[in-house]
């Protein structure tokens, strides 16, 4: 038997240390879910409004010419 102090392999009251490398999917699918569910109250298609208004372009006839 080696005499080498394992540390890393120690259990804290019994329950296995996470680290950052069985942690980060986790991390990364909270945010992607908090993006999406700020996207989907924030977002969503404002309804398109008709652009009336008249435009005046130099060079081209009237109707009164």
């Amino acid at each position: 038997m080696s005499k080498t102090n394992h540390t890393h392999l120690a259990q804290k009251n019994g329950k296995p240390e996470r680290s950052w490398r069985t942690r980060w999917p986790l991390f990364t699918f909270a945010g992607l879910v908090g993006i999406l569910t700020l996207a989907y109250i924030d977002g969503g298609e404002e309804p398109i409004r008709p652009i009336v208004q008249a435009v005046t372009l130099p060079g081209v006839a009237t109707e009164s010419d």
